[in-house]
């Protein structure tokens, strides 16, 4: 797994959430309800394909030194 450096972006949200561990800078949640029958395994296929095509979905933020980084 290689690191690299966060993104001016990244950083700033880094940093928001770093001095306020209650802050939803970066983690935000979302809820809808599904009416009617529900395929699982067919989402549970979707959202495997999702993670496998969404690279930023399977960001690991790591602090190496007191820098943070990110690694996919």
């Amino acid at each position: 797994m290689t690191r690299s450096a966060l993104t001016w972006a990244q950083k700033i949200v880094w940093a928001g959430q770093a001095t306020d561990l209650q802050s939803p800078h970066y983690n935000t949640a979302f809820c809808c309800d599904l009416i009617g029958s529900l395929n699982t395994e067919a989402l549970k296929e979707a959202f495997a394909v999702l993670a496998n095509d969404a690279d930023a979905l399977r960001l690991v933020f790591n602090l190496d030194e007191e820098e943070p980084t990110q690694s996919a």
